[in-house]
Formats: C-alpha cells, structure tokens, sequence
C-alpha cells in the first residue's frame, strides 16, 4: 500500500460546485453593473440636455422621441416646468433646477451602486482565486500547501 494520500473527489466535486457558484454570482454582478453603467450614461445625456435649457432657443424645433423608434418634432412651450418620473408611473411637475437636481442624484446613487458591485466583484474573484488554488492543490496531491496563485510578468 502507498503512503501517499489519496485524492478526495467529493471534496474536488465540493469545491467545484462552489466555484460554478462563484462564476455565476460573478456573471450576475457583470450584468448588474453594465446595467448601471448604460444607466449612468443615459442620465448624463439627459443633464446635458436639461442644463441646455437654461437657455432656450424658443425657436428650435426639437425631437420628441417615441415607442418603436419613431419621433415627432415639436416645441417647448414651458420652460420652467418638467414632469419628473419619481417612481411607478408617477410624473410630479419640477422646476428646471430640481429636475436637474433630481437627475444628479440618480447618477450619485447609480455611482455608489457600481462602486459596491466593483467591490464584490473583487472579493468574488478573490474566492474564485482561492478555490482555484485549492482544487489545483488537492488535484496535484499538495496536501495543505497552497500553490502561489499570483502572476509575474517580466
């Protein structure tokens, strides 16, 4: 008989199951945080245009964007008043200066959602690295030693 060890599957099945876990909750955050991201950039082109305005050209025709990609011209007729989603369906009337405050706050918050996605992103990946290492130790037979899972480049 050998005295080696002998290579535990269930254990490497375990650990395996985890890591499918870990790839799937990393997926999860990726689109969560590209959802955000598109959300961000879509609030700043709505700034920008709120913060246009400011000063209004009374005379421009403007696009009013519809359903199916389909868009109307027309004219602003009121310049102060904005209607505002503030949640199922609901349109208050805002000034032009708190519609613009309303919008920086959804990209605030939107910033702050994908600052904490990018943290649990990194200890995601962190696990991933860890559970790695350890199918890669118990796999080559190194019992307890854990492998240098860290890069080196020249």
């Amino acid at each position: 008989m050998s005295n080696l060890p002998q290579i535990d599957p269930k254990k490497i099945n375990e650990l395996q199951g985890a890591l499918q876990q870990l790839q799937a909750q990393n997926n999860a955050l990726e689109e969560q945080r590209e959802f955000f991201l598109r959300n961000i950039s879509e609030l700043n082109v709505t700034l920008d245009t709120l913060r246009g305005l400011k000063e209004p050209d009374y005379k421009q025709d403007i696009m009013i964007p519809l359903p199916g990609g389909v868009y109307l011209t027309g004219r602003i007729t009121d310049w102060e008043r904005m209607l505002v989603n503030v949640g199922a369906g609901t349109l208050l009337p805002k000034s032009l200066d708190d519609s613009i405050k309303v919008v920086e706050e959804r990209i605030k918050g939107s910033k702050n959602l994908v600052q904490r996605i990018t943290e649990e992103l990194a200890k995601v990946a962190e696990q991933t690295r860890s559970i790695q290492g350890e199918i890669q130790s118990l796999q080559s037979g190194n019992f307890g030693i854990q492998p240098d899972t860290k890069t080196y480049s020249k």
